[in-house]
């Protein structure tokens, strides 16, 4: 199943780097590991969840363009993905990063060129479901094929919806608690964006997500936003202590039990 999406955050030394144009297209021709229909299907994707995600924040921040939001999606093969995320993850000591890296689905790269290198799903993942979902997802759409291209589609709807949301925050230094509040911003984003009947639902996600809620609730949706986008928040900037005290010990344990370093 999908798990966590990490991303790792350099400091300001002069180890970090930023890809061009150029050079992330140069990654597309020899990482891509799809089919072009395959890629046609995974970027009709993208530029859904990219309207959805740039509506939810324009009060904040700019539209990336459909055009170079679909740039941005590198898809490929787990082997592939271990060698990117060893040669380009930076090695500072503000790292945030999960014990078990195995059920990965993307990664963020928000620094390195601001890009997303991803783990596509297929319809072979049918396999890996009960008897029971499977006759349940047959019964909801028609077919067998209809409910292995629905369950392929809203597994990758909710990958990109995770690391489309990481691309509209700024690449800037945080501390723990803006990290794990930009996370949980992603997940909340995986259900916000998502019609229920559409969406493959996981605990550990919609757990988070329902705590970034819960801050929406109590401090309110422009502000959580924008500290999360940004953070900062200009009209208040105190409010940011407030936030971050919501991330106790305890809470960092049940939300983000694999992680370390944090």
């Amino acid at each position: 199943m999908i798990e966590e999406s990490p991303q790792e955050f350099t400091d300001q030394s002069d180890e970090k780097f930023v890809l061009d144009k150029d050079q992330i297209e140069s990654i597309l021709l020899e990482a891509q590991q799809i089919s072009p229909a395959e890629k046609t299907k995974l970027d009709e994707l993208i530029v859904t969840a990219n309207h959805k995600i740039a509506i939810e924040f324009s009060a904040i921040t700019s539209p990336i363009p459909d055009s170079e939001m679909t740039k941005k999606f590198v898809f490929i093969d787990k082997d592939t993905m271990n060698e990117l995320e060893n040669a380009w993850a930076p090695h500072s000591d503000t790292n945030r990063s999960y014990a078990n890296k195995e059920d990965v689905s993307g990664r963020a790269f928000l620094h390195d060129g601001q890009f997303v290198i991803e783990l596509p799903f297929s319809t072979e993942f049918w396999g890996n479901l009960t008897d029971e979902n499977k006759d349940t997802l047959i019964e909801d759409n028609g077919t067998e094929q209809n409910a292995k291209y629905m369950v392929q589609n809203a597994l990758n709807l909710n990958v990109i919806l995770h690391e489309g949301t990481h691309l509209y925050q700024l690449p800037i230094e945080t501390n723990t608690e803006l990290y794990l509040l930009r996370e949980t911003q992603a997940n909340w984003a995986e259900k916000q964006f998502t019609n229920e009947a559409e969406r493959v639902s996981r605990l550990d996600s919609d757990k988070k997500g329902s705590f970034y809620q819960n801050l929406i609730d109590k401090y309110g949706k422009p502000n959580v936003h924008e500290y999360a986008l940004t953070g900062n928040i200009q009209d208040d900037p105190w409010i940011t202590f407030d936030i971050d005290s919501e991330f106790t010990g305890e809470v960092v344990k049940d939300l983000f039990p694999n992680l370390k370093n944090a």
